[in-house]
């Protein structure tokens, strides 16, 4: 078994060493063994737990879901799978956003009136199409239909109610709130109510898009940037609503 020592494995990876300990304290990364002299030291299997971390620090988790996340993973191809999927809709939103701002650019250069379809274009904050069209495929293309009955001013007004629901929840979730208090019961009334904007799920289908928020890590970063845990917190309020109310 080859053995990487650990000012090796920083310099390769990028990762401070201090970092690496930090890892190791907090029982992220454990190294394979560690020299009388105290020289940590990690084998393959470390290092591809290394890059696993990497990637979804990357996609916004905190190193808490992150742990969480790397073990439940059973089989490390799917696990990569699923990163490298992720990372490809990070890679062509992010396409889209640089072509976007080439094209603002060049209009301002040429004294030439921004388009609103040309500026903005990759800046939406849905980048999770492709996953809802393969689970609930029927389900999607209504919610493409409505969602194209809507003006721009009408789908920015959806986009910032959930912003609103998500920055509330967090609050609740920081203040240690329940889950099944009232307050944050109204706000995930009001969730149900904003995802209904693109389709109507039964009580079912309500909790497995809350589990969704936190199975797939793009999901799980989108929510816990307003808060450590939201979405967690987010799947937990989900059942007990559609439990309540739904049936």
């Amino acid at each position: 078994m080859q053995l990487f020592g650990i000012d090796y494995v920083a310099a390769e990876s990028g990762v401070s060493s201090r970092t690496l300990r930090h890892y190791h304290a907090i029982g992220l990364l454990i190294p394979a063994a560690t020299r009388d002299n105290g020289v940590r030291q990690y084998d393959q299997d470390g290092l591809l737990r290394l890059q696993n971390i990497l990637v979804l620090r990357d996609l916004g988790l905190s190193l808490k879901r992150i742990r969480e996340v790397i073990d439940e993973q059973v089989d490390p191809i799917v696990a990569i799978e699923g990163q490298l999927d992720a990372v490809e809709q990070q890679k062509q939103r992010l396409i889209k956003i640089q072509n976007a701002l080439e094209n603002t650019k060049l209009r301002l250069l040429e004294g030439e009136q921004i388009m609103l379809s040309e500026s903005f274009d990759g800046f939406e904050n849905d980048p999770y199409a492709q996953e809802a069209e393969h689970r609930w495929p029927d389900d999607y293309a209504k919610s493409q239909e409505r969602v194209s009955k809507l003006t721009s001013g009408q789908q920015e007004a959806v986009m910032e109610e959930h912003g609103e629901i998500a920055r509330g929840l967090a609050s609740l979730l920081k203040s240690e709130v329940a889950a099944d208090s009232p307050e944050v019961q109204e706000l995930i009334d009001r969730h149900y109510k904003w995802v209904c904007n693109f389709w109507t799920p039964d009580s079912s289908a309500y909790q497995a898009l809350g589990q969704m928020y936190v199975d797939d890590p793009r999901f799980t970063a989108t929510y816990d940037a307003f808060a450590v845990g939201l979405a967690v917190f987010i799947r937990d309020a989900i059942r007990i609503y559609s439990s309540s109310n739904l049936g």
